[in-house]
């Protein structure tokens, strides 16, 4: 069924890759398109479809330059109804058999395809239809993945060979070059006859004529030099049956060939079990496994059933990971714990609850005072408002409590403590100006 169809010039294109044929009366239309057998494109993905009319020669002498372009439509649609599915950018195209179109895709969906190939009688397809169903072409399949259809294929299972010239086999052991003809028979050429018996083909040292030769003995010189192609191997020579061997190396002597040891430097190590450094501090009993790995045992020196290199604690079997209980060092923090990344951290004391931790209290047993201004004891009578200061030293005022003068005013209260006649604000004194006069204590004395 053929829907949204869509009339399409074409363009030719070099690149040939068969993939399926739908048949004619008279010839095949071969579809060479790459990945036809997945029919989808993006949209705006640029496409080139290729055919090829293969003529099949009959009563009729016709050619394929007999095909008329402007009689060949293609006709594409989608199953969901999209149209038009594509934009033609270039066509159409005939060359020999080969008719093309290159156009760009304007929707997602699977694209369903149809050839008419209107030329003349002898090329009408299909018993006269003159269409070419694609769907029947793309069934066929190519199952090597040659770019040759399964139909068209002298091996459909072997992607090396296809058709005439690619070599096969034909089973045969007294044949060579065995090769396809061109009606997919595999066939070789009979090999000469091995006259003096020393396994190559033609007269007695005429194969050849560099070693010694005879009926008694092969074509090589016993002991003489070859390269048995194996790089393990040294001084290699021809045995008495032309077999070219050499002697395995064995670099540190140990009577392990070096592609077999797993360290071919050290003599005291060969294989599985054997010890050996993989270069981990972390692991101990290092060795050898069966595929020369050197492994080591990871270390638990604890015991605690976690290894070293992911113990917080190796060497404590009571701690091992994040929660677990630590030692910061720190006399300031209480409930030490590891972290994630296996640091000891506590968490600092505020042991009378003031809000201020112990480390920064001046006064770490006392919720009243804490810092700079708060009241405290120097423990010295002589002093008064004791406060602590910046670096929390406590510190007091020093009170001189005599009356030096016995004028009844206590030292510490009077303005001038060694002059009886004066004691308070509004006594006389010198203010040591000779400017002035009546000179007076203030309040402040």
């Amino acid at each position: 069924m053929r829907k949204n169809l869509l009339k399409t010039s074409l363009f030719f294109g070099l690149f040939i890759l068969f993939i399926g044929t739908a048949k004619s009366q008279n010839g095949d239309l071969i579809l060479t398109t790459p990945d036809i057998n997945v029919w989808t494109c993006e949209v705006g993905e640029l496409q080139t479809f290729i055919w090829k009319y293969d003529y099949t020669e009959d009563t009729y002498d016709k050619e394929c330059d007999d095909i008329n372009p402007s009689s060949i439509d293609l006709s594409i649609g989608t199953a969901s109804g999209v149209n038009p599915a594509v934009e033609i950018v270039n066509g159409p195209s005939v060359t020999g058999c080969f008719v093309s179109i290159n156009f760009r895709c304007l929707t997602d969906d699977p694209l369903i395809l149809e050839i008419c190939v209107n030329a003349a009688d002898a090329f009408l397809a299909n018993d006269g239809v003159g269409c070419f169903d694609l769907s029947a072409a793309i069934e066929e399949g190519d199952a090597d993945g040659d770019g040759v259809a399964d139909g068209e294929d002298c091996a459909p299972n072997d992607p090396n060979a296809s058709g005439a010239t690619d070599p096969c086999d034909d089973g045969d052991a007294n044949t060579i070059d065995d090769q396809y003809d061109s009606s997919c028979n595999c066939s070789g050429q009979a090999k000469e006859e091995d006259t003096d018996d020393d396994g190559e083909s033609g007269n007695p040292d005429e194969d050849d004529p560099d070693e010694t030769d005879g009926p008694d003995g092969p074509d090589c010189t016993v002991n003489g030099s070859c390269d048995d192609g194996d790089a393990n191997t040294v001084v290699d020579q021809y045995d008495s049956n032309c077999n070219c061997i050499g002697q395995a190396i064995d670099t540190d002597n140990d009577g392990v060939a070096d592609s077999e040891d797993c360290a071919p430097n050290d003599p005291n190590a060969s294989s599985r079990f054997d010890a050996c450094d993989d270069g981990d501090a972390n692991t101990t009993n290092d060795q050898y496994d069966s595929n020369c790995n050197c492994r080591g045992t990871a270390q638990d020196s604890d015991g605690d059933g976690v290894v070293d290199s992911e113990d917080c604690a190796p060497n404590d079997p009571n701690a091992s990971s994040r929660f677990d209980a630590c030692d910061d060092g720190n006399a300031n923090t209480a409930n030490d714990q590891y972290d994630s990344n296996c640091n000891c951290r506590g968490q600092e004391q505020d042991s009378d609850g003031d809000g201020v931790v112990d480390s920064r209290d001046c006064a770490p047993d006392d919720p009243n005072v804490s810092g700079r201004g708060d009241l405290c004891d120097d423990g010295d009578a002589s002093t008064e408002n004791d406060q602590y200061d910046s670096n929390c030293n406590c510190r007091g005022e020093v009170v001189d409590r005599g009356d030096s003068e016995n004028d009844g005013v206590l030292n510490f209260e009077d303005c001038a403590p060694n002059d009886p006649n004066a004691s308070s604000r509004f006594d006389p004194c010198d203010d040591g100006d000779d400017d002035t006069v009546d000179d007076q204590y203030d309040s402040n004395c």
